[in-house]
């Protein structure tokens, strides 16, 4: 026999009831308000019989007329999820208007909301910011829904809010992690591919692989490992997609790869299997080798075009002591965030002094920074 699973019911004189609106209100965990928009609906009304026609412009020239009608808000009742979001001890605290939990970013979305309502909408959703009672500053969904009976006056509208803090700052890390991960990358004087382990494609590269095979990034992103390498060579080289699990220490083959003008190049190539987002790749260096069999050291594979001669430069009397300290930072990894928390910044002015940092080193890419704290003996 199918079971159909209810959350909650009441016992009411022995017998079994579903439970009522005020019930599943109070017992949502998600924050939920119940709204009089009412007096937003006269004044909007009044604003179209005196020929506003667009909203949008007149808000953006009255942004005072924003402010004021959300004071027109009355907040009829909050759920238990809402105190606890907001930081509220009382229902009491958070029915004396909206204006102490927004900031400067709720007035806008609350503006698009106007908007639609005028537009006579009886649903909208976006996101936003807004605060609890104590300032802590929450990214939020909100969704507005107006009851089917309170489409004329507006006086009975529904807001929930999703907090979505975590989630944002967790993109933010992981644009971070890239950005991080790019910088690494890109700074190094060696050839780099990520291959994916099951179809062979190459899914990334860095600058130094696309100056050795004279190829564009375009070109090298989506072409097959195999392609990179001449008749029986490609064949050899086939064994290193499957290089075991991350633990396993990488493996070498000495082989040569094609340039796009035809030259074949003597190169090392290093393998060791990586995990990027649960897909198993590869990750590639290619180690160039000298017209003597040799390898090329790494100050013979920096100077090749496109780099700028950074170990040559002058330009560290240039820099503050201030200056120097991000250089380490920025050349150890770390975000703009990560390096504030260090030096007891604001995330903007590490940010102005990795712009005034690039002006006077006359690069344009954080890895050319890195490339400068290894040459002059910033970072270890």
């Amino acid at each position: 026999m199918r079971r159909t699973n209810i959350d909650v019911i009441t016992i009411k004189g022995g017998r079994t009831t579903l439970p009522g609106r005020s019930s599943l209100f109070e017992l949502s965990p998600i924050s939920t308000w119940e709204e009089d928009f009412s007096g937003i609906k006269q004044r909007l009304d009044e604003l179209k019989s005196n020929g506003v026609r667009d909203l949008r412009k007149y808000f953006k020239t009255h942004p005072s007329e924003v402010i004021a009608l959300a004071r027109e808000v009355r907040i009829v009742d909050v759920n238990d999820a809402t105190l606890l979001l907001y930081e509220a001890r009382s229902k009491a605290e958070l029915r004396r208007g909206l204006h102490l939990v927004f900031n400067k970013d709720s007035y806008d979305i609350f503006r698009e909301e106007l908007i639609a309502l005028a537009e006579g909408k009886s649903e909208f959703s976006g996101e936003g910011t807004t605060k609890t009672l104590k300032g802590r500053e929450l990214q939020m969904l909100l969704t507005l829904s107006v009851s089917p009976e309170a489409k004329e006056s507006l006086s009975r509208v529904l807001i929930s809010i999703v907090d979505i803090t975590g989630l944002k700052e967790s993109q933010i890390e992981l644009r971070e992690s890239e950005e991080k991960y790019r910088t690494i990358v890109e700074s190094m004087p060696l050839p780099i591919l990520l291959i994916d382990a099951e179809t062979g494609i190459v899914l990334e590269s860095n600058r130094r692989t696309e100056w050795l095979l004279g190829l564009s990034p375009g070109e090298i992103v989506g072409m097959h490992f195999m392609q990179l390498f001449p008749g029986k060579q490609a064949e050899r080289c086939k064994k290193l997609l499957d290089v075991g699990s991350e633990d396993e220490t990488p493996v070498s083959e000495r082989t040569v790869v094609c340039r796009k003008s035809g030259e074949k190049v003597p190169v090392t190539l290093h393998a060791k299997a990586v995990g990027l987002q649960g897909r198993a790749c590869v990750l590639a260096v290619l180690q160039e080798e000298d017209r003597k069999g040799s390898r090329a050291s790494e100050t013979d594979i920096s100077a090749g075009p496109g780099w700028k001669d950074l170990s040559l430069s002058n330009d560290l009397d240039k820099l503050s002591r201030r200056e120097k300290d991000v250089i380490r930072l920025v050349a150890s990894g770390l975000t703009n965030r990560e390096i504030a928390g260090r030096l007891f910044l604001s995330a903007k002015t590490v940010g102005s002094h990795r712009a005034r940092i690039m002006e006077k080193l006359g690069v344009h890419k954080a890895a050319d920074i890195v490339r400068f704290a290894v040459h002059h003996g910033l970072i270890d």
